[in-house]
């Protein structure tokens, strides 16, 4: 079962207005993923368009536990983790697995616009979460693509499904369409979502191989 990863990178101020600083940043970002040593593969590479700023998030797979834990120890160690540290003000990691029903992330073009929800969870919602999701995913992805919805591994119990979107347009129609028709939300699923949500939109940056 692929194991994924989001990391976010924190940038010092001024670094991502920079278009130079910004290129070199995400040279690194390249460099650094495909390193021989390095573990797990780069998949997408975004800003955020609303969400907090100054900060890329990568997400990336690996094939197990082990090569996650491996390639993380690999980052924890490194004095220029990604990028370098002159431009560096935060690093965090998080990790997730998919909800089993859905196939791995492939690359592809999903957006250009990317939206990120969190949701905490109450606890021992995971399980009639991830029922209902199966049930209510095949006639909401008929209106546009989920490129994700996994559940994390640390942290809060939560979970984050990603949507793609051509354009913002789109997403307010689609979503108005997907609640008049009663395809979403899953149903059964809201009654186990706790108070603490968010919302972020994301557009892929140059390396991206999700688009």
């Amino acid at each position: 079962m692929p194991i994924y990863e989001l990391v976010t990178l924190t940038l010092l101020q001024g670094n991502m207005r920079n278009k130079t600083r910004l290129a070199e940043a995400l040279a690194s970002i390249v460099l650094f993923t495909g390193d021989g040593a390095a573990g797990g593969k780069l998949l997408g590479s975004w800003t955020a368009e609303f969400g907090p700023q100054n900060r890329i998030v990568l997400m990336r797979s690996f094939a197990s536990a082990d090569e996650l834990y491996t390639e993380r120890n690999r980052v924890l160690r490194c004095s220029d983790p990604f990028i370098p540290s002159a431009m560096l003000a935060g690093l965090s990691f998080e990790s997730f697995v998919q909800f089993p029903s859905l196939p791995p992330i492939s690359p592809g073009r999903y957006g250009p616009y990317y939206e990120f929800r969190t949701y905490v969870m109450r606890i021992g919602g995971l399980a009639p979460t991830i029922d209902a999701w199966a049930e209510a995913i095949p006639g909401r992805t008929r209106l546009s693509p989920l490129v994700s919805a996994m559940h994390a591994l640390d942290g809060e119990p939560r979970f984050i499904h990603v949507w793609g979107y051509r354009n913002l347009a789109a997403r307010e129609r689609i979503r108005a369409e997907a609640f008049a028709t009663g395809v979403w939300p899953a149903r059964g699923a809201p009654e186990w979502l706790s108070e603490n949500l968010k919302t972020e939109l994301y557009v892929p940056t140059a390396i991206s191989r999700l688009t």
